[in-house]
Order: C-alpha cells, then sequence, then structure tokens
C-alpha cells in the first residue's frame, strides 16, 4: 500500500503515451535509488530448483528483505559462480517467476583497450533484471559450481525505478514526441532527457560512420506497463555505469515490447557514437536492445516494426546496406550488417528475435529509401554549415578541419556551405595536407605552373601550399606545365596524397576492385588500408576511379594526421576570424580529370 500511495503522488509519466503532435509537458520523473547489500546462500542442503525435476540441484537462500521497495536487481557474483536465478516477492508476499541470470561474459561490454575498459567491472555481473514491484527476493545457484561446505556470498544491487521509496523526483519541461512514425518518415523517439539520463562519464567517443547494427535483447520480465518502460532504460542506464563502471548505457537505443524507441547512449542517434554492447565489434557499430527477455517466447511484433524503423533510419543516414555484409577483424570475416548478439559473441542473445532477423533486414532494406538522412535529430540552433546536419557521419571532422583550417568550408556563401557531397578539387587537397604537415607557404611559388598564378582563375590563394607540398616530394605536377589545382579528386589519387605524405610502408591491398598492379596508386592503397586511414565503400570494394568527396576527405585527414578540434575561444572573447577568409568559390573551368591513370600523366610523376 505504502508505494501506491507513494505513486499517487506523481504526475503520471507522459513519455511513452505522448500525443501524435509534440507538446511541452511538466513533467515528475523519479530518479533511481539503489541500495546494495550481501546474500548468504548456505550449501548445506541440495534440493531441486523449482523449474522441474530436470534442472540442476541447486543451492537457495533464504528470503531477503531489501531496505527499499524496488523493481530491478542485479547480481556480483563470486569466482566460480556464473549462473543465478532470482526471483521476487510483492508487498502482498507474492512470488513471481524464476529469472536466470548469466555473469557477463569477456564479449560483453566496451572494446578491450578502449578509455571506457580501464574502469570495466562487469565481468563479475550479471546484467540487471526487471522483477515488477518488489519488497524482498530470492536467490539459488547450481550446485555444481560451488563447494559444499560453506556459504556461497552473492553481492546484490537492488534498483527502485519508480519513485516507490519516495527518492528524489526531477521535475523537467520536455518535449513530448509522438508515437513512432510510419515508415515514410523517421522513427520518433524518446529522448534522453524524456526518460531523465543522467548524463555521459568523461568524453563522448565517435567514429565516422556506421556499418553494423547488433541486435539484443535485456533480461527479465516481460510483463512492464508503458509507464514502467523509461524506469527499466533509467535503471539499465544506473546499473551500466555504477555497478559495470561503464561512460553511459551500453545501448545505443533500446525498443520496448510497445513499439517504443528510446534513444541510448549519449551522443545522438543520429551519430556513430561508439558503445558498450558487443566487445570487439563496437567500433563502428550501433547496439539495440529490445526490453525483454525473448529466449522462449517471441518479441511482439511492434518490437519488429520498431526495430526495423531505426535500422532502416540508420541504414540512410550512413548508407550501408541492411541486406548487406561488412568485414570485421574481430573473427577475420565478414558479418552481415544487421546481425544478432550470438553471431558476434557466446551468448544465446537475443533470443528468438534472431530467427526473423530475415525479417528485419528485409524490412529494413525496403523502408530505408524512404527514410530522410537527417531525421529527428537535435535541433540545429548550433549548426555550423547549412548542409551539415548534426546528425551527419562526417559532422564532426568537417567542423575539426574547418576550425583547424586544413579545409575550409564556403563563408562567402548565405549560409555557410561546406558542399559535403562535392567531389574534392586537387587545389584543396594539396593546401589541406601541406597545412595538417606543418610546411611553410613557398615564397617562390608563382610561375612554377602555368595554371597556378595571381591572375584572374590562378588560384593564386593555393598557389603557395600546392608548391610547398610539391618541394616536399608528396605530389607532382603534369608533364603539360600544369597542376589543375580545379580537378576532381579522385579517390586513389587520395589515397597516394596520405601515404607520401606520412611515409607509409607500402603493401598491397585486399579490395577486390583494386587490382591493377601496375597503378601508381595500387600500394598506396594498401598503405591508407593497412593503416585504418582510408576504408572502402563496402565490405570488399574501395572504388579507386570515384570522386573524392569533400566530407570524407575532411574524415581521412582528420585520422591521418590526428587533427584536433581546437577548444573554444574564452569568455567573453569573439571567435577569432578565419584567415584569410573562410572558404573560396571556385571559378568555372573545366573540371579536368585525368583519365588515363597513368604514371606521368596524373600529377603524381613517375614511380610515386
Amino acid at each position: 500500500m505504502r508505494s501506491v500511495l507513494i505513486r499517487a503522488l506523481l504526475v503520471a509519466l507522459v513519455l511513452v503515451v505522448a500525443p501524435p503532435t509534440s507538446q511541452v509537458e511538466l513533467v515528475s520523473i523519479p530518479e533511481v535509488v539503489t541500495d546494495e547489500l550481501a546474500v548468504t546462500i548456505p550449501t548445506d542442503t541440495v534440493r531441486l530448483a523449482s523449474a522441474g525435476d530436470a534442472a540442476p540441484e541447486v543451492h537457495r537462500s533464504d528470503p531477503i528483505a531489501a531496505a527499499i521497495p524496488f523493481t530491478m536487481v542485479g547480481f556480483r557474483l563470486p569466482e566460480g559462480v556464473d549462473t543465478l536465478r532470482v526471483r521476487a516477492a510483492d508487498e502482498a508476499g507474492t512470488w513471481g517467476e524464476w529469472y536466470e541470470l548469466e555473469r557477463n561474459s569477456v564479449e560483453d561490454g566496451p572494446d578491450a583497450g578502449s578509455e571506457e575498459a580501464k574502469g570495466d567491472r562487469s565481468r563479475d555481473n550479471t546484467e540487471p533484471v526487471f522483477v515488477g514491484e518488489a519488497t524482498r527476493f530470492q536467490v539459488e545457484v547450481p550446485a555444481d559450481e560451488v563447494e559444499a561446505g560453506g556459504d556461497v556470498e552473492v553481492a546484490a544491487t537492488v534498483l527502485d525505478t519508480e519513485g516507490l521509496s519516495g527518492g528524489p523526483v526531477s521535475r523537467k519541461a520536455v518535449t513530448v514526441a509522438g508515437p513512432v512514425a510510419d515508415a515514410a518518415t523517421a522513427p520518433k523517439y524518446v529522448t534522453r532527457s524524456q526518460w531523465n539520463a543522467a548524463s555521459y562519464r568523461g568524453e563522448v567517443k565517435y567514429y565516422d560512420n556506421v556499418d553494423l547494427v547488433v541486435v539484443h535483447h535485456t533480461a527479465g520480465s516481460n510483463n512492464y506497463t508503458r509507464d514502467q518502460a523509461p524506469g527499466i532504460v533509467r535503471g539499465m542506464q544506473r546499473y551500466h555505469q555504477d555497478s559495470n563502471g561503464w561512460s553511459d548505457l551500453g545501448y545505443n537505443m533500446v525498443v520496448d515490447r510497445f513499439g517504443t524507441i528510446y534513444e541510448g547512449r549519449e551522443g545522438g542517434l543520429g551519430r556513430g557514437v561508439i558503445g558498450a554492447h558487443a566487445s570487439s565489434y563496437n567500433v563502428g557499430s550501433f547496439g539495440i536492445s529490445v526490453m525483454g527477455n525473448f529466449t522462449n517466447v517471441d518479441a511482439p511484433q511492434a518490437a519488429y516494426e520498431a526495430l526495423a524503423n531505426g535500422i532502416a533510419w540508420k541504414a540512410a543516414i550512413h548508407g550501408f546496406d541492411p541486406l548487406g555484409t561488412t568485414s570485421r577483424t574481430a573473427k577475420g570475416a565478414l558479418v552481415r550488417t544487421v546481425t544478432g548478439h550470438k553471431d558476434v559473441g557466446s551468448t544465446s542473445c537475443p533470443g528468438l528475435i534472431s530467427n526473423r532477423l530475415w525479417w528485419i533486414r528485409t524490412a529494413a532494406a525496403e523502408r530505408a529509401p524512404s527514410m530522410p538522412a537527417t531525421g529527428p535529430g537535435p535541433v540545429a540552433s548550433n549548426q555550423v554549415f547549412a548542409d551539415v546536419p548534426l546528425t551527419a557521419a562526417h559532422h564532426d571532422n568537417v567542423l575539426t578541419v574547418h576550425e583547424t583550417d586544413v579545409l575550409l568550408g564556403y563563408a562567402s556563401r548565405s549560409p555557410m556551405v561546406f558542399e559535403p557531397g562535392t567531389a574534392l578539387r586537387r587545389g584543396d587537397m594539396a593546401r589541406a595536407v601541406a597545412k595538417a604537415m606543418g610546411l611553410a607557404p613557398a615564397t617562390n611559388w608563382e610561375g612554377r605552373f602555368k595554371d597556378v598564378h595571381s591572375g584572374s582563375g590562378g588560384y593564386g590563394w593555393l598557389g603557395p601550399w600546392i608548391v610547398a607540398l610539391v618541394d616536399a616530394g608528396v605530389v607532382n605536377g603534369y608533364d603539360d606545365g600544369t597542376f589543375r589545382p580545379g580537378g576532381a579528386l579522385r579517390r586513389d589519387q587520395m589515397a597516394t596524397f596520405l601515404a607520401k605524405a606520412l611515409d607509409l610502408p607500402l603493401v598491397a591491398p585486399s579490395f577486390d576492385d583494386v587490382k591493377n598492379t601496375s597503378s601508381t596508386h595500387y600500394l598506396k592503397i594498401g598503405a591508407i588500408q593497412r593503416r585504418g586511414i582510408g576504408v572502402g565503400t563496402g565490405a570488399r570494394n574501395f572504388d579507386p576511379g570515384g570522386s573524392m568527396r569533400r566530407d570524407q576527405a575532411a574524415t581521412l585527414l582528420v585520422r591521418a594526421f590526428d587533427i584536433e578540434r581546437p577548444p573554444p575561444p574564452p569568455e567573453p572573447e569573439p571567435e577569432p576570424e578565419p584567415e584569410p577568409t573562410a572558404g573560396h568559390e571556385f571559378p568555372d573551368g573545366d573540371g579536368t580529370v585525368d583519365e588515363h591513370g597513368g604514371e606521368t600523366t596524373d600529377g603524381f610523376g613517375a614511380g610515386n
């Protein structure tokens, strides 16, 4: 009765049952309250588990009363114990079902060697399980995992995610989004602010692109209500941060059984945020977890629809094929771009959802072309370039090269643009590489190339940098005495720019479409592939003759030269004016691009 009275004092959560049109409401969101307690399991008696005679013999604890009413519970296991079962009882003393939990695998959580992995304590823990409103719990462990004659000590963490204990309540004015939209639009979702997420601990880590989606399920009861679902997300985040030692919720997105999508790890659903959901596969992947346990029962169709819509949107943003495959080095094999957790780890997750991954892939592939690539991302009030939304895959790297004066946008346009999809010009690339290398602009540049001069249409602002890069031995002009600064740069030429600038060891590439071993660019492509600077356009292709997009070039430059975005200027000083101007318009020209690919005719010179 106490929990009922306390809950009656809270304003009902409106996050999931919002009206179709967005509106601002003041909502009361209970903060997560936790308590830790020791659990002693005697081993002097052995009994059959409650699941039936076929179940293993177990040691069981006495019922344990928690200091606070709770809705979720997780455990830290002693050495040698890898599984545990728990059940909980409500205030009236009615016991619920048993839930089986496992020790987290080394294939769960953050990637080994990452900053987040330094504080990882998840290997001793289970995942938290939702048990409904409860006041006590009981646990049992398999008899064959412990030695008889002593006690087994297990540490439990109970979590009150619903304000049952009268803990703190946050009053927030939030914009309440509508339900999941139809497939012709990007899906609506419950934002972190709406479900009252805690802040990310540390610095959010990004990868420039996403080409892998890993589908998970959580654990615990499938009988949660719409109103309880946001609390479960809060509880998972709190447990992942406090018990596991992670920076944030491990998943990038969470879906409940009603088809509601929740924004997961901080950093933006439309960005390549590195999660902690599948160790060795977190970089370049997107983790989606369906709330509940679907080992023995299938997920509702509403959850499948939300999965398909969310994956279709990510595919539209990042340009991967939901029906395709992608290369990952963790197991030395290709994996499907939409895969289950068990396909990249030693686990049964996501249960029976694995049997319908084919449906998810097909539905996502059908819906992806109609998904707007910008999606329902953050409000672009601080968007720098009109054509580079905050959700763009290369957004951060575009800003980095612009703000460091390496590769500039077009400040003379109103509004300012970057032209991310436009082919990068040779002259701009020469300037960018020269500045990234720290070269000084040449003073004797006038007259070195017929088409680079201080007169009209001569790309005079690029001349000092072009000649500086030529003198550094990175690039050459053409045999006819031109440099062709306005010519579109190819992807294979970009590889040579970077490989020579960094003096990388030359190796053969492994792309299926890079077979011309006599090309001056062949080994350069292998060099940047080996270094991890340049990736292909698909699982096995590089598209060497394709144009080098400006946004992709920004990412390659940041990777190659470890360019860091400068800190904002101290208040109240204004931001410094870019020097000399943030971008230039290119005059119209013939846009000449070398069509021969010969060693002495593409601007790199013989033997380069």
